[in-house]
């Protein structure tokens, strides 16, 4: 009897570091995954718009102002402006 109770602490106590090694491997890899894919996805991916097809239809009456206005999105990058619309 008493060595089947020797048997049954020395399999509790493997079992128990076994488990805390599971533990730890579990949190590091919880850990360490996330600050990874930041890392790596935090220089891979671009989240800027840029050059969106554009159609221009001027129904402004100040043709200096608009003309100012087309400037600037046909300076930009993020406009690509493919053509233009009248009345």
């Amino acid at each position: 009897m008493r060595n089947n109770l020797s048997r049954v602490s020395v399999l509790s106590s493997t079992k128990k570091l076994s488990t805390c090694g599971a533990t730890q491997a579990r949190s590091s890899f919880s850990l360490t995954m996330p600050l990874l894919q930041m890392f790596l996805l935090g220089y891979g991916v671009d989240t800027n718009i840029r050059q969106i097809n554009t159609v221009v239809y001027n129904a402004d009456g100040a043709p200096r102002e608009s003309r100012e206005l087309i400037d600037r999105l046909k300076n930009s990058d993020t406009f690509h402006i493919v053509s233009y619309v009248s009345k």
